[in-house]
């Protein structure tokens, strides 16, 4: 529904007055820094000026912009952060105005002469809108905004280009900003002018005007002017890991963020794309596409085909996109049957793995399916309670939970329904695997086909459904209390747990089983976790690092410090470092037995930006119903001297 707005002029406000033009990056175009893995480069941030000393809410917002010169990169293909994210496109912006800018609440309206273009950007990652701009380097043009509530009204010389309603949550205040992308920008003859109060008509309803055209390197699905999915055709017609041919940053209402990206291709059974995504169907209300995959390999011919058509649709009774999936498989060769239909990864499940770690949006909260026995049962998102068992034979979905706009739900229907589906959900990146039940082995020409479904539930429907919902696990196990881990400090107090049922980014100490938390035994303070060498021998252990886990690795050597304590231990106790992608980094504490006071224990190791995590391990090793307990505490993991990039 859109919500018309009509507005009028009554007086100047009070900008930051420029005696000449504004100029950003003057000297030097900042270089393009892309580490290996990018989760501190999330979402890309522009280099800004400030226009006006306070907030500004409704007004007219007009500037002369020049786009002098810019530095320009390809995106990082090789990091699956970026090709699942419409962040891609950033890439070809160099600058605009930023708008309503408040914490991390803003619009941005950009300008791209690289790909004539300007659009309409709200963070974090929603374009709004988009249009062609013809915009060469050197070449002025004259912006004016309007900002009337939740609408926006893009001019450039005089022209209107962009006329949009914000209608999830929109910003009503803020600064303006002059913001540069890698690039030297001019700014000009600012003004912002005040407007009357606001007259509101009545609501439109959405009515979709679907199309694919290029857009910002690549081609995309449009609802008129907004951009609601980017098509994946692969890396250059080469196999690669993740999800190559998929539709990218897909949106699954209009006006709201990105929220999926929906794989045309089966990931176990090969994603080799034979030929670029073909649109069968293309009208204002129904987009059909056709992806054909394989498991082809440079060395060797494939053993298994698959072709996918996609239908898009809108609902404008649910107020949703519908994402309508049908594959067919085909056996060339006999094998074993692939392993997973559906592998969801919505946007937003996973965040940074610990407090010191740049800040991105963790949107759901807590996963929802539909059980053997038609119940629905909901599962916090973390990284220890994992989930796994049968779905209902006749109507197997999950919803991943925890938005007010959007959230994503998962249908297997139709063809689908001829087999069972077991999942289970990653602890690493909250990805969801689901599974067919049929075993044995496939002969050459036979087929499977399935049939699935993307779209999103909100609202009245997603209240209902959480309050019908129960826990799938039972009250013992809802209470139970995970340590977490703290680089900058673990001292196994109360506050830095959690019980089972809540939801968390941040790494637990696994197994549970192995170890229990001493709230009486410390070092400094009460707290420290234990493990009874009774148990035969185990490790302990927790995770921390770059990728899905935290912040990217720099170079820096980094120092574990740790506080053991034994007593009347049968067996041998150590700690360890290792780094996950570099073979032989493990070191590895002095044992220690019997009866010991607090010790001291320190390790080091150097990751590399390209290494994904550091694993620390508390092991014990024992033989069963031996005795003796071990205490750890005041556990610390920091870099030490200077960064090498």
């Amino acid at each position: 529904m859109r919500v018309m707005v009509t507005v009028g002029i009554i007086g100047v406000l009070c900008g930051i007055a420029f005696a000449r033009p504004l100029v950003l990056n003057p000297r030097a175009i900042p270089a393009w820094d892309v580490p290996a893995e990018n989760w501190q480069f999330y979402p890309i941030q522009w280099q800004t000026q400030p226009l006006t000393r306070g907030e500004v809410g409704d007004g007219e917002v007009a500037v002369t912009v020049t786009v002098d010169d810019y530095l320009t990169m390809d995106p990082p293909f090789e990091t699956a952060h970026y090709t699942r994210h419409m962040s891609l496109a950033q890439f070809r912006f160099q600058g605009g105005l930023v708008l309503r800018a408040r914490e991390r609440q803003a619009y941005r309206l950009q300008l791209s002469a690289s790909d004539d273009t300007i659009a309409l950007w709200k963070t974090p990652e929603n374009f709004l809108a988009t249009t062609d701009l013809k915009l060469e380097k050197g070449q002025s043009v004259r912006l004016m905004v309007r900002l009337a509530g939740p609408r926006i009204t893009v001019f450039a010389d005089g022209k209107q280009l962009i006329d949009v309603i914000d209608r999830m949550e929109p910003v009503l205040r803020g600064r303006v900003l002059a913001g540069a992308n890698h690039a030297r920008l001019r700014f000009d003859s600012f003004s912002i002018k005040r407007l009357t109060a606001l007259e509101l008509s009545p609501a439109v309803p959405h009515q979709p005007a679907l199309v694919v055209r290029p857009w910002c390197g690549a081609r995309w699905i449009f609802d008129g002017v907004e951009p609601i999915a980017r098509l994946g055709d692969g890396k250059d017609g080469k196999s690669w890991d993740g999800f190559p041919i998929a539709l990218y940053s897909a949106k699954l209402r209009p006006g709201t963020r990105e929220a999926d990206f929906i794989p045309l291709c089966y990931r176990t059974l090969g994603n080799w794309p034979e030929a670029p995504i073909a649109v069968r169907t293309e009208t204002a209300d129904r987009i059909v596409l056709e992806a054909r995959s394989s498991d082809r390999r440079p060395d060797h011919a494939p053993t298994a085909t698959a072709l996918f058509r996609l239908t898009l649709t809108y609902d404008a009774g649910r107020d949703t996109y519908i994402y309508d999936v049908d594959s067919t498989v085909t056996y060339l060769t006999a094998r074993k049957p692939f392993g997973e239909v559906l592998d969801p990864w919505a946007y937003g499940v996973t965040g940074p793995a610990h407090p010191e770690a740049p800040r991105w949006d963790r949107r759901y909260t807590h996963l929802l399916w539909r059980g053997e026995d038609g119940r629905f049962y909901r599962q916090p998102l973390n990284h220890f309670s994992i989930f796994g068992g049968l779905l209902s034979a006749t109507q197997p979905e999950v919803v991943y939970a925890g938005e007010t706009d959007v959230n994503p739900r998962y249908e297997l229907y139709g063809a689908s329904l001829l087999t069972r589906y077991e999942t289970g959900l990653c602890t690493v990146m909250h990805d969801l695997h689901v599974m067919p039940t049929r075993k044995g082995e496939m002969a050459a020409g036979a087929t499977e086909r399935f049939q699935w479904r993307v779209s999103s539930l909100h609202g009245a429907e997603a209240t209902r459904l959480w309050q019908e919902s129960v826990w799938s696990v039972p009250e013992t196990v809802q209470q139970r209390v995970y340590a977490l881990f703290f680089p900058a400090g673990t001292g196994f107090s109360p506050e830095q747990t959690i019980t089972a049922t809540e939801s968390c980014d941040m790494q637990p100490f696994s197994p549970r089983a192995w170890y229990e938390l001493d709230p009486l035994v410390g070092h400094r303070a009460p707290g420290s976790l234990c493990i009874d060498a009774a148990g035969a021998s185990r490790a302990v252990t927790v995770r921390h690092g770059g990728s899905y886990f935290g912040q990217p690795f720099d170079g820096r050597e980094l120092e574990l410090t740790a506080y053991v304590r034994s007593e009347a231990l049968d067996g041998a106790f150590t700690i360890s470092l290792d780094v996950h992608g570099q073979p032989g980094s493990r070191v590895a504490s002095v044992p220690i037995s019997g009866t010991t006071d607090w010790r001291r224990v320190t390790l080091r190791v150097r990751p590399q930006p390209a290494n994904y995590f550091v694993t620390i391990s508390l092991a014990m090793e024992s033989k069963r119903g031996a005795k003796g307990l071990a205490w750890v505490d005041d556990i610390s993991l920091l870099p030490v001297g200077k960064a090498t990039r």
